[in-house]
């Protein structure tokens, strides 16, 4: 059960407005970057709300790929996941990643980085009840260039998401790019 989650909060884009308000339009390039990355697509749903832009899931033989569309924000969050069971897909999830954020061109990305697995998930509670689900600690400290103050709720001080970001490897950037003129 190991693997690899990237998630990323893409704002900003400075692609064509109607790539971000067409799923339909988008799944065949989507599918498109999943195969260049040396991916397997087993399904792909694509739905266009009225009003504009889409959401779009695509299940991988590795895991999943899921991506939600603002065009009113000019924006979009998008989460890949692929295990590591048979072969380390890391460089190829990244890839993949890669590739969405060139197409939609952001001017701005949050990217979290989550190493999956490395953490036991059940334990017993007692004798008579069963278990519960407990992370221990991960054998990476995390590493962020986002201010405290800008990051996500997972990462505010409250007893509850402390442990998580002690018991997770997650790494996390953020990266803006200008436009020269």
């Amino acid at each position: 059960m190991n693997g690899l989650h990237l998630i990323g909060d893409l704002t900003g884009c400075r692609c064509d407005p109607q790539l971000l308000l067409d799923g339909e339009r988008f799944r065949a390039k989507c599918l498109e970057m999943v195969s260049a990355s040396g991916l397997t697509t087993m399904d792909a749903t694509f739905h266009t709300f009225d009003g504009g832009g889409f959401t779009g899931t695509v299940v991988l033989a590795e895991s999943h790929l899921a991506i939600h569309t603002w065009p009113e924000r000019q924006g979009l969050t998008l989460d890949v996941y692929v295990c590591n069971y048979s072969a380390d897909n890391s460089a190829k999830a990244r890839k993949l990643f890669d590739q969405m954020v060139a197409w939609f061109q952001p001017g701005e990305v949050a990217k979290h980085e989550i190493d999956r697995g490395e953490h036991t998930l059940l334990e017993p509670l007692n004798d008579s009840t069963g278990f519960y689900i407990k992370a221990t600690a991960a054998r990476r400290r995390r590493r962020s260039s986002t201010p405290r103050s800008s990051r996500s709720p997972w990462s505010r001080s409250t007893p509850t998401s402390s442990r998580w970001r002690r018991s997770t490897s997650r790494r996390c950037t953020t990266a803006s790019s200008t436009t020269r003129s």
